[in-house]
């Protein structure tokens, strides 16, 4: 049964995109077959060339609740999901991205869940996962609270997915960390698991299994919006036969099968340092005793070396990128 739609909505479901026409007319059915309705959409177009825009203002022009913006040129798609939040006016907000799909009740679960817990700032469920033909489908994390204890608790922040991203946000505080991270609005990598550590770290997120969120994935990567350029050689025009004859030809072949993480090992630090800085204001914020805030520092190099980009691989690209330069 839907929720009646009242004078004053409560949720603002943005929905970032980018050449999301095979898609993105799915998703809008979907949004207004929620079994909650009291909400508004946002959709930001990052400047697509396709149908998108056709398909947004249609939705728009039938439904009020439904708002379309454009980019006036493509940008980084962390600015993307950060106009979109930033458009929002209501209580709380969710982020919808246009190839993937939620269960009918999904939206009334979640506001139900901050509704019940109002020192809760984040509301998630369990994800499926599934091909964009809706084949392969299973589940890949089911909800699981966090234990209570300080050392319970940093097991727990090793294993939140990043699929929480698409949960419901109390907006206000979205919005606080949302102003941090967009400092350095150039580093997209690892932001997701960024604005989420604030909230788990801080114990602001209630979750439950009673929902899904369904992420949906590429068949194969050649159905993708973002197709890489090949990877220009090193070495090109060269066959070796064997490419193991010696360890010259060794490293010639490692630059070649990475150049891409190479050619990106600065920007990649960068994402890292800037992980650190924000991430210990939180520390700080959140941790009075001076003894637990040393400990979370420590947690926190082996964190980011596990969830956004580990140390051995920055060292590793660093001297390879030194060997490129230097041919």
């Amino acid at each position: 049964m839907k929720t009646p739609v009242q004078n004053q909505p409560r949720v603002t479901i943005g929905i970032p995109t980018y050449n999301g026409g095979p898609y993105l007319r799915d998703c809008l059915n979907g949004i207004l077959a929620q079994t909650y309705q009291n909400y508004v959409v946002v959709i930001s177009d990052n400047a697509s060339t396709d149908e998108t825009a056709e398909i947004a203002q249609a939705f728009a022009a039938k439904d009020p609740r439904f708002r379309y913006l454009r980019q006036n040129k493509k940008c980084d798609v962390l600015l993307n999901f950060y106009a979109v939040a930033k458009a929002a006016e209501t209580p709380f907000f969710i982020w919808h991205a246009d190839d993937d799909a939620w269960a009918p009740n999904y939206l009334e679960e979640l506001v139900a869940l901050l509704n019940k817990n109002p020192s809760a700032k984040l509301a998630v469920a369990q994800t499926l996962e599934e091909f964009l033909d809706g084949s392969n489908r299973k589940i890949v994390t089911k909800y699981i609270p966090a234990d209570e204890g300080f050392f319970q608790q940093m097991r727990w922040l090793n294993n939140y997915p990043a699929t929480w991203l698409y949960g419901l946000f109390c907006r206000s505080t979205l919005d606080k960390v949302l102003d941090l991270v967009m400092r350095e609005p150039g580093l997209v990598k690892g932001a997701d698991f960024l604005i989420l550590f604030y909230f788990c770290f801080a114990k602001l997120v209630v979750g439950t299994n009673n929902t899904c969120f369904i992420w949906r994935g590429y068949v194969d990567h050649t159905q993708s919006r973002e197709k890489g350029e090949p990877h220009p050689k090193i070495t090109e025009g060269h066959e070796n036969p064997n490419p193991y004859k010696n360890i010259s030809n060794k490293i010639e072949l490692l630059i070649q099968n990475n150049y891409k993480k190479i050619s990106k090992v600065k920007y990649l630090i960068q994402c890292r340092r800037r992980f650190f800085r924000i991430a210990t204001i939180w520390i700080r914020q959140e941790t009075p005793n001076p003894v637990q805030r040393l400990v979370w520092r420590i947690y926190l190099w082996f964190f980011v070396g596990r969830r956004v980009y580990a140390s051995h691989r920055a060292l590793k690209y660093s001297i390879l990128r030194g060997l490129v330069q230097h041919k």
